[in-house]
């Protein structure tokens, strides 16, 4: 039997969360609010963040 490792944010990624509370979460694991801000881009960038608009996931696109 293949045992896991234990992964703590196991139970946020696979549930849907609101905008806020993403910005919560990251917000309270950063020490800034530009690291904070970094954090959100690259989630957003490389896709590993995507937004629900009626019922269908759609990708972030960021520019400066």
């Amino acid at each position: 039997m293949k045992v896991k490792a234990f992964n703590p944010y196991r139970k946020f990624n696979r549930t849907h969360r609101s905008l806020g509370e993403l910005v919560a979460a990251v917000g309270t694991a950063t020490e800034d609010s530009r690291e904070a801000v970094a954090t959100l881009i690259d989630l957003f960038q490389t896709g590993r963040v995507q937004v629900g608009e009626r019922g269908h996931l759609k990708r972030v696109r960021v520019s400066a």
